[in-house]
């Protein structure tokens, strides 16, 4: 646990705990689909995007018009995606709400990541 005092030396406030977890082989496993859904998402949010951007410079009478930074994760749950459905909803969300803080705030266009091989330690 960490408290921070302030600058006059004062009452600190509780910034967080920090721990570790030891996840079993079969935790592990769920983590690690996980993580990988999310990219997936992130992914597909980034290539929906570019798509917008080819579309608009293509379509002039498109020009000036917003593209829509939505944090919406179900159009990408296809028939040939049924296994995001197993994963929980906060999971998944999170890699549209990552997508939307890398356009916004970070200044830095999002790329379209690469395939990860997630291990645990």
């Amino acid at each position: 646990m960490e408290i921070r005092t302030n600058a006059r030396g004062g009452e600190g406030i509780l910034n967080g705990y920090k721990f570790r977890l030891y996840p079993d082989a079969e935790q592990q496993q769920i983590l690690l689909r996980w993580i990988g859904c999310q990219r997936l998402i992130y992914n597909a949010k980034v290539q929906e995007d570019r798509y917008y951007r080819r579309f608009q410079r293509r379509m002039v009478g498109t020009a000036g018009e917003d593209i829509p930074l939505d944090q919406q994760y179900s159009r990408f749950i296809t028939d040939k995606t049924v296994f995001l459905k197993q994963v929980p909803s906060q999971i998944l969300r999170n890699g549209a709400v990552k997508f939307r803080q890398a356009v916004c705030h970070e200044g830095n266009w999002p790329v379209h990541g690469p395939e990860l091989n997630y291990t645990m330690r």
